[in-house]
């Protein structure tokens, strides 16, 4: 979140492949790459998010895991705890432009 915010649309895309989530972001100044290994349990996805809603649920979720459901790349996701449903954060995609 740290790169995208220094772009106007503070774009994070989420390519889920396999075990592995791959984060992407840019801006003017560069680009960012982080992996991280994932329990997947359905279709592999490529999603775009605004990164501050995203960053926004995972400071009020106290969790070591957190468990996202995803619909489609162009309906939004869910975002809790694994191990509690009391709360759950609506997140809507930003459509990606496909060239």
């Amino acid at each position: 979140s740290l790169l995208a915010r220094l772009n106007t649309n503070n774009l994070v895309k989420f390519d889920i492949k396999d075990k592995l989530l791959t984060l992407t972001s840019s801006s003017d100044i560069g680009n960012v790459t982080e992996n991280i290994t994932i329990a997947l349990e359905g279709k592999d996805l490529t999603i775009a998010f605004n990164a501050r809603y995203i960053s926004d649920c995972l400071h009020n979720i106290n969790e070591e895991y957190i468990k996202i459901n995803f619909a489609s790349s162009i309906y939004p996701c869910t975002i809790c705890s694994p191990d509690n449903d009391s709360y759950i954060f609506v997140v809507f995609p930003v459509r990606l432009v496909t060239d």
